[in-house]
């Protein structure tokens, strides 16, 4: 009986992290980085961080409560033996690289926010000012 319980509290953590991982990233994108464009204060900023370091905690437990979970359902063993747990993971694992790739394309802010800032500065030599 306990060992259900158990069970049932780690996959009650993992779908909890799990939420708060995605719903938080859901709040930085829609929310906090669009203020952040329109005003620049600091209670915003602290916002901004203080949710990145939630998220990387969050994201922290939802993988180690999954770990914990593998090894009390079906272990390790059968994970890549062609059952569903092992399409979940090689998807999950698989589905965020092309975002990231696609993220790291449209990335052109820092290096055009640098850019700006050694041009008005009046330094070539500033790294990623594209002046020299």
């Amino acid at each position: 009986m306990i060992f259900v319980i158990i069970t049932w509290l780690v996959r009650y953590g993992h779908v909890l992290g799990g939420g708060l991982w995605v719903g938080g990233y859901a709040l930085l994108a829609l929310v906090i980085i669009p203020l952040l464009e329109q005003q620049r204060s600091n209670s915003i900023e602290q916002a901004a961080i203080k949710t990145v370091r939630v998220l990387t905690y969050a994201g922290t437990a939802t993988m180690l409560f999954g770990l914990v979970l593998i090894t009390r359902t079906r272990g390790f063993a059968g994970l890549f033996s062609g059952g569903e747990w092992g399409g979940s993971l090689l998807s999950a694992s698989l589905l965020p690289w092309p975002y990231w790739a696609l993220a790291m394309g449209r990335c052109d802010r820092p290096s055009s926010s640098l850019r700006r800032q050694a041009m008005v500065a009046g330094r070539a030599d500033l790294p990623g000012s594209g002046l020299s």
